[in-house]
């Protein structure tokens, strides 16, 4: 057992197994996809066969124990994917067959929708490219590949290139309880962090080489993008300034490491353009869904539950500081009966209106 401790250590430890780990994981990547393999708990659906006369019943491999889930996902984000995958329309914004016409993007996570903040939904890029299973599995697969990946780069460097520990802090972020509990939040938000991170890194450390700045460029502003339109504000609020005082570090120090110093001007030029981009794509965002927005704002967000508030503001005042608690243990709901009726959690509201309106027949 200590032979075979040593011999895992020294493998990783090895220079070649960066890139061995990239292989390796858009190999699997690409495979799953192929084969529409994923994690999302649509076996549900095949219990509740009556929901939809449009679609046939979906199976999915049974492996190891069946296990809780959120309903937020099953019942709430899954169906509303399949009402936009079964639109008339190629993803629409307004989908009519959602109540009386709802715009989707406004979701956690977004929904795919086809118009300019698709540069910002890299989850839901197979949606567009394959079909609704071979969708899934680019989503799901994005985020449980992509995280222990960039994280394993973003510790790699901050470590001071230890490998195994490393590798080793990758995968406690991407198993960790909070990353495998809120499955419409987190796991977005870290692919997104970590991947900006890298992606500023490797225009700065590209040495000149133009193919590994476009490359980095188009890392960076994809993921700050898909980062920002996540969509779920009492987690980015906490997550955005720490991930750009990241960015602006990794830029200091990634320029100290690089030998050519000429190619420093032409990665600020590249920086300038992620951030107009990013300009764009806020303003589109806000004007685009501004009376939404609004709407969201002077109501409940994301429901009328007593931990999170009912409106932005009182968002923040009922959570306080205890939100922080999040990222070492689950919250605590303290409720009294009488709250308990009041605030109840509007999953099971959705659950039913997905009957009528996700999959009405296009």
């Amino acid at each position: 057992m200590v032979k075979f401790f040593h011999f895992c250590k020294s493998c990783v430890e090895s220079k070649k197994f960066d890139s061995f780990l990239v292989a390796s994981l858009l190999l699997i990547f690409a495979v799953f996809v192929a084969i529409g393999i994923h994690g999302f708990s649509i076996g549900c659906f095949d219990v509740q066969k009556s929901i939809s006369t449009t679609i046939d019943s979906y199976y999915y491999p049974h492996i190891l124990k069946s296990r809780q889930i959120r309903s937020d996902e099953w019942a709430v984000s899954t169906p509303q994917v399949f009402s936009q995958c079964l639109s008339k329309e190629f993803f629409p914004r307004i989908n009519h067959n959602f109540d009386n016409g709802t715009d989707m993007f406004l979701s956690t996570p977004c929904n795919p929708v086809w118009d300019w903040t698709v540069i910002g939904q890299f989850h839901n890029w197979g949606y567009f490219i394959f079909d609704i299973k071979r969708g899934l599995a680019w989503n799901w697969w994005c985020r449980y590949l992509g995280i222990p990946l960039f994280a394993y780069f973003f510790f790699l460097w901050w470590l001071g290139k230890d490998r195994t520990l490393a590798l080793t802090a990758a995968l406690a972020v991407t198993l960790g309880t909070p990353t495998q509990w809120w499955d419409t939040t987190i796991p977005y938000m870290l692919l997104y962090f970590f991947a900006s991170i890298y992606g500023i890194r490797l225009i700065y450390l590209s040495n000149g080489k133009i193919l590994k700045e476009s490359l980095g460029t188009l890392i960076l502003t994809i993921s700050f993008v898909s980062f920002l339109f996540v969509g779920y504000p009492i987690f980015e609020l906490l997550l955005l300034p720490p991930l750009l005082i990241l960015l602006i570090h990794a830029a200091i120090e990634s320029k100290k490491e690089v030998k050519n110093t000429n190619s420093s001007f032409r990665c600020n030029l590249w920086i300038f353009f992620v951030f107009c981009i990013v300009l764009f794509e806020i303003g589109y965002y806000f004007t685009v869904h501004a009376s939404a927005l609004k709407i969201i704002s002077a109501s409940s967000y994301p429901g009328a539950r007593i931990f999170q508030g009912g409106s932005l503001i009182s968002m923040f005042q009922n959570a306080k500081f205890d939100i922080l608690s999040l990222f070492s243990e689950l919250p605590k709901f303290n409720l009294s009966p009488e709250l308990q009726k009041q605030y109840v959690n509007p999953c099971g509201a959705s659950r039913c209106r997905s009957r009528r309106h996700h999959f009405r027949s296009p």
